[in-house]
């Protein structure tokens, strides 16, 4: 697929033969690229990016998972008044939004938390309703079920006009629910499971048994979901290699779209980080994920993002456009957004969120940083173009020019893939599987050169 192995940066040249391109168009110094090559005609030639993005929090659960440290509250009774202010704010951001543009659409639109399921098919309603006039219903409802060729070129993800997100667990929804979703308009699921075993379950404090998982993703067929993701977690507490291989066969056994699978990360203010619980041994841990992609990938799934896989095209639209680093506004407490102006969050509690509104506090302005450190999680990487006319000013130097400047052994698990005529900036697979490494190597040459180049304006 889009990553195979590479040789040394210094070793190799590129192959200039390939429709006229040179270093010079790529801007990387001679010599220097260790191999460049098209996506072959039976790869994805151009990726599914939405360019108006809304992600929603729900901050609410009705119990607490042990690995849990996101913002929530297991108060539900916080939910209408919550909505009253979380609808306003919806309304504002989007009447702003048609009054720059009256033909302003949302293409992706995510509910994320928290868990949005805990909302009663009314509340859903009210949370629902200051989207509905900016998505078009009309052109899904057509293809949605038998897109045309046409369509499917033009929208390689699966999904005509726009993709709608929920997250649900499977004990918080019925038959019902699940019917009031897919005819409200949301055509994408992700449904929190995290292990198929009802001991590990137990162990991480969640509610449903495996018995609950299977039935609701039946549940979600026969209610008309066809884009369908499930998340599950490994390197769980007390959970064999066996318990993550029978996750995994038993989730390709199901035939779903699509899935996000994690390593179980301690957070400090978790449960199990208030526990002071270690970590499973990390070779286990590295065996485990070895055996996870090869099983997937073995079973059809296409392995875009590091815990990401799909089949069918169907990528999560959403997700890869924050990847892609694309402008997504984040609506309610807890939620992060982008901007022309950089990464943001929601910095106030959920007491201050319903008595005063909305606080947006900016990440920083290392975001050249972020946007780089996200694209290059997935097989598609960074469009060097774009890059360098965000950032490259403010370094001197062009984004290859940095890669180079890298060790020898981390620059070697970089390559140029050319989609859609663009030049991107990717990692091998086995570059991704080693991200944190290379990015603390590109971390620092990015401030030096960062330094250099204000050390150098600022003497002249």
């Amino acid at each position: 697929m889009m990553n195979k192995n590479v040789q040394s940066f210094l070793d190799s040249e590129i192959n200039q033969n390939q429709e006229g391109f040179s270093t010079d168009d790529l801007g990387m110094p001679e010599n220097s690229v260790s191999s460049i090559r098209y996506a072959a005609a039976d790869e994805l030639k151009i990726i599914p990016i939405a360019h108006e993005n809304i992600y929603v929090h729900v901050p609410f659960c009705a119990h607490l998972c042990h690995y849990c440290a996101f913002e929530k509250s297991l108060n539900l009774s916080q939910i209408d008044p919550w909505l009253d202010q979380i609808v306003k704010e919806a309304n504002d951001f989007i009447e702003k939004k048609l009054e720059e543009n009256p033909d302003w659409k949302i293409e992706t639109l995510y509910f994320g938390g928290g868990t949005p399921s805990v909302l009663n098919q009314e509340q859903l309603r009210r949370l629902s309703k200051p989207f509905l006039k900016v998505l078009s219903f009309r052109e899904d409802y057509e293809a949605r079920n038998e897109p045309s060729n046409k369509e499917q070129k033009q929208n390689p993800s699966g999904s005509a006009t726009y993709e709608w997100t929920i997250e649900v667990n499977p004990e918080t929804v019925d038959q019902a629910d699940l019917n009031f979703y897919r005819q409200s308009g949301i055509n994408r699921l992700s449904i929190g499971i995290q292990s198929f075993d009802d001991d590990v379950l137990k162990r991480i404090n969640r509610k449903h048994s495996s018995d609950q998982a299977l039935k609701v993703i039946e549940q979600a067929r026969k209610a008309g979901f066809e884009n369908i993701s499930c998340d599950l977690i490994f390197a769980l507490p007390g959970q064999d290699f066996e318990s993550v291989k029978h996750d995994v066969k038993t989730f390709i056994d199901l035939g779903i779209e699509h899935i996000s699978i994690y390593s179980l990360q301690i957070e400090e203010n978790s449960v199990f980080g208030k526990q002071n619980l270690k970590p499973v041994d990390s070779d286990l841990e590295a065996d485990e994920f070895e055996w996870i992609i090869a099983a997937l990938k073995e079973a059809g799934y296409e392995h875009y993002e590091i815990s990401s896989f799909v089949k069918n095209r169907k990528y999560s639209r959403h997700n890869l456009s924050v990847w892609m680093a694309q402008n997504y506004a984040g609506i309610g407490f807890g939620a992060c957004g982008r901007n022309s102006n950089g990464y943001y969050h929601h910095d106030n509690s959920l007491f201050t969120y319903l008595k005063e509104g909305p606080k947006i506090e900016y990440d920083g302005s290392d975001f050249y940083f972020t946007d780089l450190m996200l694209g290059l999680r997935t097989q598609f990487g960074v469009d060097i173009q774009q890059w360098n006319q965000n950032y490259s000013s403010l370094f001197g130097c062009l984004l290859p020019d940095l890669i180079f400047r890298m060790n020898e052994e981390n620059r070697s698990f970089f390559e140029i893939v050319i989609i859609d005529k663009k030049e991107r900036l990717c990692l091998n697979e086995k570059g991704r599987e080693i991200l944190n490494t290379i990015l603390f190597d590109l971390l620092e040459v990015m401030e030096s050169s960062l330094d250099a180049n204000r050390s150098e304006n600022g003497s002249k």
